[in-house]
């Protein structure tokens, strides 16, 4: 497992929050996303995908996963507990 630099909170439906903390964890979510696509979710899926491999730094990943999450409206600012 790749751990990401610092947890990234997201709201994952209604009023649940979700805490990722791997690059494994983000791609995961992003292979599964329902909602609409687009040029931020094709260069966090790039990117994460790159880290996986080795190829891309956990910093990037966690980067490019928190601006995805923020253009989506999910990112939750700090730790809801």
């Amino acid at each position: 497992m790749i751990k990401l630099p610092s947890s990234v909170w997201i709201q994952d439906g209604g009023l649940d929050f979700r805490s990722i903390e791997s690059v494994e964890e983000a791609y995961s979510f992003m292979k599964v996303w329902r909602g609409t696509r687009g040029t931020e979710y094709d260069t966090a899926l790039l990117t994460l995908g790159a880290a996986l491999n080795g190829e891309a730094s956990k910093h990037s990943a966690r980067d490019v996963f928190r601006r995805f999450a923020a253009c989506k409206g999910l990112l939750a600012e700090a730790d809801p507990a």
